[in-house]
């Protein structure tokens, strides 16, 4: 299929994002995608997975329970998976997704409860020993994960803050939510600021991991959070960066 290709000098493209935040963020939330994506392929390809078929209601693990497997979606077949926190729905996993690295990454207890809720389910299960042998032996894959990973918990923390404030998640309520969220009445979200939304969800999450949040993360000059950037961060697809 012919493609068609612009070429760009450098010092061209330097100026162009150098004038423009937003292309310089977009691009950069797309670089992380692709990255991402390829990190999550290339797991996909190790020969050492588990299948699994579940049917409605089935359990595959339940909050607070001991992480000893990662799990994807198979990208066929698929599924929808429910993932909850306490009573509350925080997100759904579909074909193509992969869950479970948070619990085998931080070394902590399951953070939700996630439960097969379409007529069948079907998955790929890697061994928490298999994955950390893996990650071993792949430092920069086992840090795309562990950002990954951190993003997550901010979307869980932010649909929680969200519902437990009466609130949904459409763009209103995400406008509700940060404006709860930033206590100073800045119009940005300071560490400070942060580091409560998290800890909403769950007290335990290290300071080293908002901070690593924060980093990876847009943040301003400032090191601040716009909520243009809390937006684009709550709306993203692991697969894609779609806002």
């Amino acid at each position: 299929t012919p493609v068609d290709l612009i070429k760009i000098k450098r010092s061209d493209f330097k100026r162009y994002i150098e004038n423009s935040k937003s292309a310089r963020n977009t691009l950069m939330h797309r670089w992380k995608a692709r990255t991402l994506a390829d990190t999550k392929a290339f797991i996909r390809l190790q020969t050492n997975l588990k299948s699994m078929q579940l049917k409605k209601g089935d359990v595959v693990y339940e909050e607070g329970s001991l992480g000893k497997s990662m799990y994807f979606v198979d990208e066929e077949r698929g599924g929808e998976l429910d993932v909850k926190h306490g009573d509350v729905i925080v997100h759904k996993y579909e074909r193509g997704e992969s869950f479970g690295e948070s619990s085998l990454l931080f070394e902590k207890p399951r953070s939700s409860t996630v439960t097969c809720v379409s007529d069948e389910c079907y998955l790929h299960e890697m061994m928490g020993s298999d994955f950390t042998t893996f990650l071993e032996s792949n430092p920069k894959t086992k840090n795309k994960l562990l950002n990954m990973c951190r993003k997550r918990l901010f979307k869980k923390a932010v649909k929680r803050y969200a519902m437990e404030h009466k609130c949904g998640i459409s763009n209103e309520d995400l406008v509700k939510a940060f404006e709860l969220a930033d206590k100073d009445k800045s119009g940005e979200l300071d560490y400070e600021e942060l580091r409560s939304l998290m800890h909403s969800m769950d007290p335990t999450i290290q300071e080293e991991d908002i901070m690593e949040l924060m980093r990876y993360i847009a943040v301003d000059e400032g090191g601040n959070l716009s909520f243009t950037e809390f937006k684009r961060l709550f709306r993203s697809f692991e697969f894609g960066e779609k806002p």
